[in-house]
């Protein structure tokens, strides 16, 4: 079994950006996509039925980007914690036999697709953090995003529209976050359950295998 494996897959990713471009063939969850979508299309009606003035808005953006902040942080030990379970019921025969088969869907081998599965929630947390931390300091009163829009002068429409921009990914990254920590979990219960019907398939071929017979007196 060893033959088959690709040597060159344990050491073919250098950097984070790396796991990105390689897993792009891995399909997100159905469910997350449609349940991100529909609440997205709340979120846009919800905008346009209540009417807020862009200095509301701003506020609330603000809001929503604190507690998205403070949401990933909070869960970014918990996702380490799990990674770890991940990592160490993975045995290296397990990791092997894993890393000598290829996944259909994403054309990695199941080693690296379920490495990448894990990892890319790990991206995402960063992406997020990135986005709520920029919001809460360039968004703040005074803050650079305030000096541009005094600096190039912009019309109210299009002050208003950057707000509501800002508002919608605060608000896509808040439910992904939360949708992406459920795959997460359910990740992490899919590999130890991977995990225990490879020791007891590979228990029962070693309590099948002929026993050699004992050599004479």
């Amino acid at each position: 079994m060893n033959e088959e494996v690709d040597k060159s897959q344990f050491h073919k990713v250098k950097s984070l950006f790396d796991i990105f471009k390689a897993s792009k063939g891995i399909k997100p969850n159905k469910f997350n996509i449609y349940f991100l979508s529909i609440f997205m299309a709340f979120s846009i009606l919800d905008l346009i039925v209540s009417q807020y003035t862009a200095n509301d808005l701003a506020n609330i953006t603000r809001g929503v980007a604190e507690v998205g902040l403070n949401l990933t942080v909070g869960l970014l030990g918990f996702l380490v914690a799990g990674f770890a379970i991940f990592a160490s019921i993975t045995t290296p025969k397990l990791s092997i036999f894993m890393a000598s088969k290829i996944n259909p869907e994403s054309g990695v081998s199941y080693l690296l697709h379920s490495y990448f599965n894990f990892i890319n929630v790990f991206i995402f947390y960063f992406i997020a953090v990135a986005i709520f931390f920029s919001i809460i300091i360039f968004g703040r009163d005074g803050g650079l995003a305030e000096r541009l829009v005094c600096y190039f002068n912009l019309r109210p429409e299009y002050i208003f529209c950057i707000i509501c921009f800002a508002y919608l990914a605060a608000v896509a990254s808040c439910v992904y976050s939360g949708l992406l920590l459920k795959s997460f979990v359910y990740n992490i219960y899919h590999s130890i359950m991977t995990a225990l019907r490879y020791e007891v398939t590979f228990q029962k071929k070693i309590d099948t295998s002929p026993t050699p017979a004992e050599p004479p007196l």
